[in-house]
């Protein structure tokens, strides 16, 4: 399986078992999850592009937009190289510091749709 199955299954667990236990609240700065990434998919990846465009972050790759437009250029979330994940987690990172939000798993709670 290409790495963009495994991140998914993997941070779905990881928000999954955050949302079903009971941990410290997400406001304080330090709670248990702050490593943890984004599940990405095309739903939080047209989230991302959007807010990069907002706050002038570069998209020189295009990998938001292709996952957002579902493969527009060959890169949809679920055949993502591990490269390529890891420039998208560093992306949604750059927006969590610009937006002071405390780590990019909340990221997802915030902004992706219900």
């Amino acid at each position: 399986m290409r790495c963009g199955i495994w991140q998914k299954l993997i941070n779905m667990t990881f928000k999954y078992l955050y949302c079903f236990k009971d941990v410290p609240c997400v406001s304080e700065r330090n709670y248990p999850w702050n490593d943890f990434h984004c599940p990405i998919d095309s739903v939080i990846a047209d989230k991302v592009l959007g807010l990069m465009k907002e706050h002038n972050i570069p998209d020189d790759s295009h990998i938001i937009e292709s996952i957002s437009k579902n493969g527009s250029i060959g890169v949809t979330w679920n055949n993502s190289s591990i490269d390529q994940y890891i420039l998208t987690q560093e992306l949604i990172q750059a927006l969590c510091d610009r937006l002071d939000i405390p780590s990019k798993l909340f990221f997802d709670f915030i902004f992706w749709e219900k």
